[in-house]
């Protein structure tokens, strides 16, 4: 069996990496689409209405109200939070990645 050599990147491809460099930024805007948003709405509005048409003793009215008002809050909080992902998505000159102010 013959030895076989593994080469380095740099012995069989003319350009590294490094000397390669993108012509200008490279940039997208990134958002929710409006069947995520959707689909968040809609789950919490079903959750809303089982809890509103479902039997609930009468001992429950503070428990029902609670649980009823979590819900509603947890809905306005994940379309807040879906709204917020909304930012510019850059390519800078050094190939590192630009989004929400953080550089990878």
């Amino acid at each position: 069996m013959a030895h076989l050599r593994t080469a380095n990147c740099k012995e069989w491809w003319p350009l590294s990496s490094r000397e390669i460099k993108p012509v200008a930024q490279w940039r997208c805007d990134v958002i929710i689409s409006r069947r995520t948003q959707l689909f968040s709405l809609l789950r919490h509005s079903v959750l809303v209405l089982l809890i509103l048409i479902s039997p609930w003793p009468a001992d429950y009215g503070p428990i029902w109200l609670v649980l009823l008002i979590l819900v509603v809050f947890q809905g306005i909080r994940s379309q807040k939070r879906l709204a917020a992902v909304w930012c510019k998505l850059r390519l800078l000159a050094d190939w590192h990645i630009n989004w929400h102010g953080r550089e990878w």
